[in-house]
Order: C-alpha cells, then sequence, then structure tokens
C-alpha cells in the first residue's frame, strides 16, 4: 500500500513539473556588454604567482556571496562548495537552478594556473525535457551555470564586482 500511495504521488509530482513554467533569461544591454566580455575569459588561466594570494581571495568572496552550497572545502589549493543537489532524495527540475563551484590553483614557477567551473544540479531525468513556454530547464541551468564560471573567472582576475542580476543564485 504504502509504495503504490508513494509511486503515485512521485508520479502526479512528475506530471506536475510538465506545467512548469521556465521562460528564457533576458538580460538588459548593460548585462549583454558584461556577459559578452566575461565569456572571453577562459575558466583556465595563468596569474602571476605575487598575485596569487589576493586572486585565491578574490575566489572565496565570489564563491561565498554566489554560491547555491555553502563551501565544504578551503585549502591552499582547492575550493569546492557542496555538490548540487541532483539526484538526493527526490530532485525537482528547481534543482537546476542550485549552483555548486569549484575552484583550483596549481602553483608553476613564477606564475600560478588558476582553474574554475560552476555545475548546476539539475537532474539528467530534466535533460532535453522542454518545460512550457519552450524553454529546457536544463539548458537553462546548464547556460547559467556557464556564465556564472565567467563571471567567477574575471572577478578573480579583476576584483569587478559583476553586473546586478548576471549570476544565477
Amino acid at each position: 500500500m504504502q509504495k503504490t500511495l508513494t509511486a503515485t504521488v512521485a508520479a502526479l509530482m512528475l506530471g506536475l513539473l510538465g506545467c512548469a513554467s521556465f521562460p528564457a533569461r533576458t538580460f538588459t544591454p548593460e548585462q549583454t556588454v558584461y556577459i559578452d566580455r566575461v565569456m572571453k575569459q577562459p575558466l583556465e588561466f595563468d596569474i602571476p604567482k605575487a598575485e596569487s594570494v589576493d586572486a585565491w581571495a578574490r575566489a572565496q568572496v565570489f564563491i561565498g556571496k554566489y554560491a547555491s552550497m555553502k563551501l565544504q572545502v578551503v585549502a591552499d589549493n582547492v575550493m569546492e562548495t557542496y555538490n548540487a543537489p541532483a539526484g538526493a532524495g527526490f530532485p525537482t527540475v528547481y534543482d537546476c537552478f542550485k549552483y555548486g563551484y569549484g575552484a583550483t590553483r596549481l602553483p608553476l614557477g613564477d606564475k600560478v594556473r588558476m582553474t574554475v567551473r560552476c555545475n548546476n544540479g539539475c537532474p539528467n531525468a530534466f535533460r532535453g525535457k522542454t518545460m512550457t513556454l519552450g524553454a529546457d530547464p536544463f539548458a537553462l541551468g546548464d547556460r547559467n551555470a556557464e556564465i556564472n564560471a565567467h563571471a567567477l573567472a574575471d572577478f578573480i582576475l579583476t576584483g569587478q564586482e559583476p553586473v546586478v542580476g548576471i549570476v544565477a543564485q
């Protein structure tokens, strides 16, 4: 009886998710200029060793401020948030819009190689599903994570705050 009820509730919830509305994000001209600039910033880049301590501090500030997940590991060369929640409990389409980050730094003589990433918690079950208004939550979550990662890389290098409304949280 309990298994049947649980399966019925789960099927009903999945059916209701098909009614969810996820319109594509739109950006102001100022936001578009910012996105165009930061998307050119690679997610792996070298900085002078003398600047690496300040850059690493900026990474921690950005991740602490913008991540949906709390920082789990902060060490000399690795920084990770808790994983985005995909697969934990009963995942929902809303997990596509929760973001986890990772950053590493690798000393290379007189420079340091920094690598950053951002991932969303979208369950694979929602990959390629089109919700109402034609938006795929997995694709939206992926695009937001991509912008977030490039915004992090830019902040590490420049210390300039992202334009308001850009970093998805």
